[in-house]
């Protein structure tokens, strides 16, 4: 709200939830990586298809 940024590479699930905006590099990590998969907000994340995070996520914000 304040205008700040912060920028954090992370797989928490409760801090995924809370974000603003999401940018999912993937599929996997190391060489075979770093493919741009999705950016935007969360809601857009949770209907990507190839989104490794996206059905972790679905059913967390459904608790």
């Amino acid at each position: 709200d304040q205008g700040h940024t912060v920028v954090v590479i992370e797989h928490h699930l409760d801090l995924l939830a809370e974000a603003d905006y999401i940018v999912e590099l993937g599929p996997v990590g190391g060489p075979d990586g770093g493919e741009l998969l999705y950016q935007g907000e969360l809601a857009g994340l949770l209907g990507v298809k190839r989104s490794p995070t996206a059905p972790y996520l679905r059913a967390k914000l459904k608790r």
